[in-house]
């Protein structure tokens, strides 16, 4: 984590704690599905890490994970596996896709925004649901991932689209107004590229 980078600058520090805002207020819109506890939202990591990078983004989602435990929103007993499922995968995940999209041999800015961003927020979300089902799958059909996971996976894949329309439309709008916040954009490639 750089550290020294992050307290060189407040625009660093305030894209931190304005990234754990945003995905605390996004969290704070879903739904719990039949009342059992589980609650459905979306993500928004995939703009988090494109916005200030992988291992500040899992930072930011260690402290709104311990804050959400504080909250009561979460239980302490969860706080290692949610941590896991929402910001250390999803975050890892956007990162190789990011490192995909910068092997396009084009200097689009389109392939950056609708690539990373909104589809990168799909993939994401696909990406997770899967790897729920398959964790379920794997532990049995009687256990309590499993049936979850054949309740929820139909609702995951679901919020695939939404979760790329907000992540590409935050990055998007992102690239036009402020390009030098987000850590992920390669300015020189994709804006200012000479011929």
């Amino acid at each position: 984590f750089p550290f020294n980078a992050v307290l060189a600058t407040q625009e660093r520090q305030h894209l931190l704690w304005g990234s754990a805002a945003a995905l605390a207020a996004l969290w704070s819109i879903g739904v719990s599905l039949e009342g059992d506890g589980l609650r459905v939202h979306m993500l928004g990591i995939t703009s988090v890490v494109m916005l200030v990078g992988l291992s500040p983004a899992m930072i930011t989602g260690a402290l709104l994970m311990l804050l959400y435990s504080l909250a009561g929103l979460s239980a302490w007993s969860m706080l290692a596996v949610n941590y896991c499922l929402l910001i250390v995968v999803p975050a890892l995940i956007t990162h190789c896709w990011l490192l995909l999209i910068a092997r396009i041999p084009l200097n689009n800015l389109f392939i950056y925004m609708l690539g990373g961003g909104f589809i990168g927020g799909i993939v994401t979300r696909i990406s997770l649901a899967l790897l729920l089902y398959t964790m379920g799958a794997a532990a049995g059909d009687n256990s309590l991932l499993a049936i979850n996971a054949d309740k929820y996976l139909p609702w995951l894949l679901l919020l695939a689209f939404p979760e790329g329309f907000i992540n590409g439309m935050i990055v998007s709008a992102m690239a036009v107004f402020f390009p030098h916040w987000l850590r992920s954009l390669d300015e020189y490639r994709y804006i200012d590229r000479r011929n």
